[in-house]
């Protein structure tokens, strides 16, 4: 009996204790709120609203660089298409270019060769007229020389009439157009009559 009673009071002393020590960490919890609740409650709202704010400039910064980026890779894509674009304008109006002046070579030698073939042709055709007629001057020449010879063995032309026509071939020779003197050319000697009576 003595026993029970012993136990029971120690029960009784360990509820107590447990109440005691239960009724004192509540005054440390409320010791601790009236202390410093409020600065704790202000500091989490503050540090939430810092979180807050730092989340959205994250989120912004991160737009704003997406629409950067966006935005240069438009300006890069359009300067690559224009740069492209003025590329294939230049290459065309090289090509151009040079057929063009292919063409204007190629019309200045056709030009050029029509020129020199119409020389080559004129300059063969007058020498060819101005062989010819130096042929037949030749030839002239040498029948009026037979000509001549058998007149002087014909007739036995004398020594002016002979002069008078090797002055004749000599002029004819030379390029001067005579036509042959119908008289002599060179004054005959006069004969001197000798006065038979002196």
């Amino acid at each position: 009996m003595a026993k029970v009673i012993k136990q029971n009071q120690n029960a009784q002393e360990n509820q107590d204790a447990q109440a005691m020590a239960g009724a004192s960490g509540e005054s440390i919890d409320q010791i601790r709120e009236i202390l410093f609740g409020t600065a704790q409650r202000e500091y989490q709202s503050r540090m939430g609203q810092i979180e807050a704010r730092v989340a959205q400039n994250a989120a912004e910064a991160a737009d704003r660089l997406k629409k950067l980026e966006e935005t240069l890779l438009g300006r890069l894509d359009r300067m690559s298409k224009d740069f492209q674009s003025s590329l294939d304008q230049l290459s065309e109006s090289l090509r151009q270019a040079q057929a063009e002046a292919r063409s204007e070579l190629k019309e200045a030698a056709d030009d050029l060769t029509d020129r020199i073939s119409e020389v080559e042709t004129r300059l063969g055709g007058e020498l060819r007229e101005q062989g010819d007629s130096l042929r037949d001057d030749i030839a002239s020449l040498r029948t009026e020389l037979r000509d001549a010879e058998r007149r002087l063995d014909n007739e036995k032309t004398d020594r002016v009439d002979l002069g008078n026509h090797f002055l004749e071939i000599g002029r004819r020779l030379s390029g001067e157009v005579v036509s042959l003197p119908t008289e002599s050319c060179v004054e005959r000697p006069r004969k001197v009559k000798s006065d038979a009576k002196a």
